[in-house]
C-alpha cells in the first residue's frame, strides 16, 4: 500500500506543469519591462569596471552616480577616479572634465550610442524586437540573460544581472565594438523622485572652458 501511494505521488509530481525556458525568459524580459517602464526617473550608485581589450586588457575603475529621466535625459557623474560629467538634455551632450577644466559639447548621436546598454534601464526600449534574447545559467542567485542587438549598434552584446524577486538589473555587462568589456554594478536604485529637468542641463562656468567637439577619450 505504502508503495503504491509512493507511486501515485511520484508521477503526480512528474505531471506538474514546469516553466519551459523560453516561458522564463519572456517572464525576465516582462519583469523588467514592467519595473522600468513605470519609472519617469531613475538614479543610482554605480560601480564601474572595463577590460581594454586593444591595451592587453589592461582595467579600469571608476564609481560615481547615474540619473535618467524621460525622454533621453541623462547625467552620469564620476567620483573616482577623476571628477567627471556626462549630461545630455535628450538634443546636446556634455562631456566634462573637471581636470581639464573643459566642457566638450555635441549633438547626441553615434557617441552617445556606445552607452545605449543603459537606455534600457528608462523603459523605452522594447527588450523582444530590439535584442535577440538567451537565458544564461544564474549567478548568485540572480537570473542573467544575454542581449544581443538585431540591428548594429555601439555594442556587441550585454548580460543583464537580475534580481528573481524584484525584477531589479543589478549589474550589466557590456561588450562595446572594440571588444572592450564593462561591468557596470548598481545599488540605491530610486525611482520617481521628480528630478528636475535642470539636472540634466549643463550650466556653463567661468572656470570651465567650452569645447564645441566631442571628446574621444572620455
Amino acid at each position: 500500500m505504502r508503495q503504491t501511494l509512493l507511486t501515485i505521488i511520484v508521477f503526480a509530481l512528474l505531471a506538474l506543469p514546469v516553466a519551459a525556458p523560453a516561458d522564463e525568459l519572456a517572464d525576465v524580459q516582462a519583469g523588467i519591462q514592467k519595473k522600468y517602464g513605470q519609472a519617469k526617473d531613475l538614479s543610482f550608485d554605480f560601480a564601474q569596471t572595463t577590460t581594454l581589450a586593444q591595451m592587453g586588457g589592461i582595467e579600469r575603475t571608476a564609481s560615481g552616480r547615474i540619473f535618467l529621466a524621460q525622454p533621453n535625459k541623462l547625467r552620469w557623474e564620476y567620483d573616482t577616479p577623476t571628477k567627471k560629467q556626462i549630461i545630455s538634455d535628450g538634443a546636446t551632450l556634455v562631456m566634462v572634465s573637471e581636470e581639464e577644466k573643459k566642457a566638450y559639447v555635441t549633438k547626441t548621436g553615434a557617441q552617445f550610442d556606445i552607452r545605449q546598454p543603459l537606455a534600457i534601464l528608462t523603459g523605452q526600449v522594447d527588450l523582444c524586437n530590439t535584442y535577440e534574447a538567451s537565458l544564461l545559467e544564474p549567478v548568485e542567485g540572480r537570473k542573467r540573460i544575454k542581449l544581443v542587438p538585431k540591428k548594429p549598434a555601439g555594442f556587441q552584446s550585454m548580460i543583464l544581472h537580475v534580481d528573481a524577486n524584484t525584477s531589479l538589473v543589478q549589474a550589466i555587462e557590456s561588450v562595446d565594438a572594440y571588444g572592450n568589456k564593462t561591468m557596470l554594478r548598481l545599488t540605491n536604485q530610486q525611482f520617481n523622485r521628480g528630478l528636475p529637468d535642470s539636472k540634466f542641463v549643463f550650466t556653463p562656468r567661468d572656470d570651465i572652458e567650452i569645447v564645441d567637439q566631442p571628446m574621444l577619450d572620455f
